[in-house]
């Protein structure tokens, strides 16, 4: 009780600083003396500050009381196939600093987590943050991923990243308490609380780029299914394409017809190279530019991705029956393969969500990653005895 108390208080202070310790009684339904006793902890450990007197009511001021969000700070970590990225936030959640750097030329493990502990210093230091104030980071991790063990099970865009211990290696890394999760699970964690899924308890964020996942929401919580690889949608199967065995250390059917390579390579079957070796290849995204614009080839790709994806969309709505559906990743948000996918799923007289593109782009993993590290510093900081 006395754990939970102090986490009660923590949450009201930060919704509602500066506030006194009347306020605290009256919106936690706490006595007098348990309040008193918990902000008294608090202010020991600093995680409350004393602001001074308030304005008087008739009667003695009261002493004001505000969260400390510079007592402690936490990171989001973010791996992708190009890039590494660090997110460095005070403990109200504020974004205090940002890094991002290209992914190392050796991606090993080891490479991976080397740049990514550069850049959290590289934060820290241009905000003159002591590294003892960082309490947590939580990474995440392209691929399936273990949260228990801590571990990246497999990622196949990068290489020779399978049953890496990545929760360790940060840890000795950078001394402090980290968390593992998908990028995808992230992102839809990161929507529901800054983006576009705000206040929706079932909903699925589907993520279309070089990756092709969903993350799932369920009665409020994040669906991880019975080993962890729960919105692994990028291995359903899809119909005429080559019909092998699910392997986690490939790509799957889906991501190769709807994902960025898969678009990519629709491309090169119908115009293949006349061997000018300065030719750049064409990206998903000027496909989709093209089609905008006409092309035949291109509308021809955004079609048949825009009706491949709009069957996978359906057939989960049927299966959960979510209140939205989330489009996000670079192919999944632009404008053209979302309008084209839009108007598919709006011909169903069932089935019938929200369907809306991602309001977070990119930044919607970064920032369920600080959301989840600051959950551990929170569980940590909170964790002490009150006599």
């Amino acid at each position: 009780m006395r754990h939970i108390n102090a986490r009660e208080l923590f949450w009201l202070l930060r919704a509602n600083s500066p506030c006194s310790r009347a306020d605290l009684v009256r919106l936690s339904g706490l006595s007098a003396p348990t309040v008193s006793a918990t902000v008294e902890h608090l202010e020991k450990r600093g995680l409350v500050t004393t602001l001074g007197l308030g304005a008087s009511a008739g009667g003695r001021p009261p002493g004001l009381l505000s969260l400390n969000p510079e007592c402690a700070y936490v990171a989001g970590l973010e791996i992708t196939s190009s890039d590494i990225r660090v997110a460095l936030a005070d403990l109200e959640g504020n974004r205090v600093g940002q890094w991002t750097s290209r992914l190392p030329a050796r991606e090993t493990p080891d490479k991976v987590v080397e740049a990514l502990a550069h850049g959290v210093d590289k934060v820290l230091m241009r905000h003159s943050i002591p590294r003892n104030k960082l309490y947590s980071v939580c990474a995440a991790a392209p691929g399936i991923t273990d949260l228990k063990a801590g571990n990246v099970v497999s990622a196949p865009h990068l290489q020779a990243w399978e049953n890496v211990p990545l929760k360790r290696l940060l840890e000795e890394a950078l001394g402090v308490s980290a968390v593992i999760e998908n990028d995808v699970n992230l992102s839809a964690l990161g929507e529901r609380m800054e983006g576009a899924a705000r206040g929706q308890d079932d909903f699925v964020f589907l993520w279309v780029g070089n990756g092709v996942g969903a993350g799932i929401f369920v009665d409020g919580k994040l669906h991880r299914g019975a080993i962890g690889s729960a919105g692994e949608i990028g291995y359903m199967r899809v119909p005429g394409a080559p019909r092998g065995k699910l392997s986690i250390h490939t790509t799957g059917s889906l991501e190769d017809a709807v994902g960025q390579k898969g678009i990519e390579a629709a491309w090169r079957r119908m115009h293949p190279p006349d061997g000018d070796a300065k030719e750049k290849p064409i990206t998903a995204a000027e496909i989709l530019a093209r089609a905008a614009a006409g092309d035949p080839g291109a509308v021809q790709i955004r079609d048949h991705t825009a009706a491949v994806l709009s069957d996978v969309i359906v057939n989960i709505s049927v299966l959960l029956d979510p209140s939205m559906i989330v489009l996000g990743g670079e192919i999944g948000r632009s404008d053209e393969l979302f309008g084209a996918v839009l108007k598919r799923v709006q011909q169903n007289d069932f089935a019938r969500f929200v369907l809306v593109a991602s309001h977070l782009g990119k930044d919607a993993a970064l920032t369920g990653a600080v959301k989840l590290a600051l959950e551990t510093a929170e569980s940590g900081l909170l964790n002490f005895s009150i006599e």
